[in-house]
């Protein structure tokens, strides 16, 4: 049986989620936008403040089970150490975006390479314009991947189209 809970986020940027599961460092989620799922992500347990699971979670909850929404299971896992989990991420096939905990950097596109501490993206800004290098990001800076999710489907589905017109 799953819930429809929101996990505070020390920033402000809540998040209305089904939580799938919790490590030590990580939840892997189910997000919801707009009374139906938007996708999964990976939050930074240090960037959360607490879960909540109130009336308006539960009326939330109720909305989403009469318009029939179900959660599917996440296509990967947070069992392993952060090399294996974003190894897992470089084999989902689709966009993800990356935010920094500080909110300093958001990346879209893919992963290129991974150390035992970082990752590496061949990434993207507004404009769909593929950067020529690989922009590195600590595992310990990370506060939020998303993936499967509306926007980065969106650019997956338009991306070459939009960048092959100049």
């Amino acid at each position: 049986m799953w819930r429809a809970e929101t996990l505070l986020r020390k920033d402000a940027m809540n998040i209305h989620c089904v939580v799938h599961d919790v490590s030590d460092e990580w939840f892997l989620v189910e997000e919801i936008t707009d009374f139906h799922f938007d996708g999964f992500a990976v939050i930074s347990k240090y960037s959360v403040e607490r879960r909540r699971y109130n009336r308006f979670d539960k009326t939330l909850e109720q909305v989403l089970r009469l318009e029939g929404a179900e959660p599917c299971a996440p296509p990967i896992s947070i069992d392993e150490s952060n090399r294996d989990l974003f190894t897992q991420l470089s084999d989902v096939n689709t966009l993800i975006t990356v935010e920094a905990d500080d909110e300093s950097r958001f990346l879209i596109g893919s992963i290129h390479r991974l150390t035992s501490d970082r990752l590496f993206m061949n990434h993207f800004p507004a404009d769909g314009k593929w950067f020529t290098r690989p922009t590195g990001i600590d595992f310990y800076e990370i506060g939020r991947v998303c993936f499967c999710d509306e926007y980065g489907r969106g650019w997956q589905r338009y991306h070459a189209e939009l960048t092959s017109r100049g």
